[in-house]
């Protein structure tokens, strides 16, 4: 019995640890979005989801209910009068400090014990209820809401009204929700670091292994930084801090983070996923779909004007108008599928050569000249292909001396990394992109920090890997 006794109480204690750090990662991941999306804003749920569907049924039962009770001879009211204090509790929630009025006509219109004995004196006129509430509604919402609200008062049915009262309360609950959390955002911006710190190593207590893949992930990035590569070499010897980068200092360890966190980027599927990036897992995505979505249509742009030169050599706005179309067709195409897709691009991007050169009274393209853009668009779906890889490449390059220029120097002005060539088209965007996963990563490694200086203080204490 004891063994049992013991197993439960164990059982419930590791559930509670369970309960208790989901609560915390739920807490850091809204701060987390908080500072790192600018748009970000609570949202309903979706239209499709699972959730939506049971609260719209169990929501239909309740209000088919509350159209039975009115429809007795005598009608019912028991259930109106709880429904008239949620909504008194509602609306009061609403209000803001200077709503001072509101508040005492809210308190006074729906008192569930007057409104009881309007009920037994048969006296009771929900209609009027209603419109009190809409007429309330319509002081506290936003402007945005102004419509929604006028056009309660054309809801046929009583029942219907209240229904719709409440549909609108709840959007404007959201409203104030996203009020109060942009009104914190300058305090929550300032304070997010040593937050997240905090809450992460509570996470830590709750969950002792909760650093594993992270180890792994900055022993790759160790192993990558090792390598010596043309760009760690210029980036060192080239930095401008004034220093060369020792292999027990901390500008190794900038190298080893910049390559761990690109490794996510560029890296092959089978990259490792640290614990402390699993909130921003969704945004990495879209980043390393850009990545690779802007070095293909690099890709097709560069074979192509190879082809072209002597007709579009250095042409602005073809390569404008090339970088159009492709962005359209290769757009939301996965590595599976962009090969069998090359046929059709090919076709496309012989097509808008065509007409730009009928446009401009040059040379129409010569079946050679066809037969070879067809040809190398056709190899470029393949990821090995030599100038993918090549762009792939520079496009490391660049945003790896974009991310240890900011873990170096932060915010500075000056400090900007030109777009190599070959990637120029696409050069707004991917500037576009390393921004904002310069940024990601600036406040990832100034959370995570000390963590990751523990793990790398014991990969340097260990003997150097063999190459």
């Amino acid at each position: 019995m004891e063994g049992k006794q013991e197993r439960t109480e164990s059982q419930g204690i590791t559930e509670k640890a369970e309960v208790e750090a989901a609560q915390i990662v739920g807490n850091m991941a809204l701060a987390h979005e908080l500072v790192m999306n600018d748009k970000f804003k609570l949202e309903g749920l979706p239209e499709n989801s699972m959730e939506k569907q049971i609260r719209d049924i169990v929501h239909k039962a309740y209000w088919d209910k509350l159209q039975e009770d009115l429809d007795k001879t005598p009608p019912d009211y028991s259930q109106m009068l709880m429904l008239i204090a949620d909504l008194k509790e509602n609306l009061l929630g609403l209000l803001l400090p200077r709503h001072k009025s509101l508040k005492a006509q809210i308190t006074e219109v729906l008192d569930v014990k007057h409104i009881k004995q309007q009920v037994e004196h048969g006296s009771l006129d929900l209609c009027q209820c209603a419109q009190f509430v809409v007429s309330v509604l319509s002081q506290m919402c936003a402007p945005v809401r102004d419509e929604q609200v006028k056009k309660l008062l054309e809801v046929d049915g009583i029942v219907n009204m209240f229904r719709e009262i409440f549909g609108v309360i709840d959007v404007m609950k959201l409203d104030m929700a996203n009020f109060q959390l942009q009104s914190l955002k300058p305090q929550l911006l300032q304070q997010s670091v040593e937050y997240e710190r905090t809450k992460f190593k509570q996470y830590l207590e709750s969950n002792p292994a909760g650093l594993q893949s992270t180890k792994v992930w900055l022993t790759q990035g160790s192993d990558k930084a090792s390598v010596p590569t043309q760009t760690t070499a210029a980036t060192s010897s080239g930095s401008g801090t004034g220093s060369v980068d020792r292999p027990d200092g901390n500008q190794t360890r900038i190298d080893i983070l910049a390559h761990a966190y690109l490794g996510i980027i560029f890296g092959q599927s089978g990259w490792p996923y640290p614990e402390t990036l699993i909130m921003d897992e969704l945004r990495l995505a879209e980043f390393r779909a850009y990545a690779h979505f802007f070095t293909l249509v690099s890709s097709v742009i560069l074979v192509t004007m190879g082809t072209v030169s002597k007709q579009l050599d250095k042409d602005a706005a073809y390569i404008a108008r090339l970088k159009e179309v492709l962005f359209v067709l290769l757009e939301g195409l996965g590595e599976g599928d962009i090969s069998s897709s090359m046929q059709n691009i090919s076709d496309q991007v012989i097509s808008e050569t065509s007409k730009v050169l009928c446009e401009r009274g040059l040379a129409q393209l010569t079946e050679e000249q066809k037969s070879a853009i067809q040809g190398q668009i056709a190899a470029v779906g393949n990821p090995e292909h030599v100038v993918r890889k090549l762009l792939k490449d520079r496009a490391y390059q660049f945003f790896y001396k974009s991310l240890t220029t900011r873990l170096r120097h932060g915010l500075t002005q000056g400090q900007s990394v030109p777009v190599p060539p070959g990637l120029d088209p696409v050069k707004t965007e991917l500037t576009e992109l390393v921004s904002g996963f310069a940024r990601l990563v600036s406040h990832n490694a100034s959370v995570y920090r000390p963590f990751y200086e523990d793990i790398l203080d014991g990969l340097q204490a260990q003997p150097a890997h063999v190459q």
